[in-house]
């Protein structure tokens, strides 16, 4: 049986993040949930300031959990 694809892009219910440093750039990591409503986990690696800058701004305006 095939594996099915997850949409790990999270519309809603983020919380908070985490921002890991690391030798040569960042991790950021947030939970939340999908268009389907269920429950993801996104993590990006991102090699340099501006760009984790503007990852975070974009985890921000997601919608929070009610």
């Amino acid at each position: 049986m095939a594996k099915q694809e997850v949409n790990r892009t999270i519309v809603n219910g983020v919380d908070n993040f985490t921002v890991n440093i690391l030798d040569n750039g960042f991790t950021v990591e947030y939970t939340g949930n999908n268009s389907e409503n269920d429950w993801v986990t996104s993590k990006t690696i991102v090699s340099d300031v501006d760009k984790l800058c503007e990852i975070i701004r974009g985890i921000v305006v997601i919608p929070q959990s009610s």
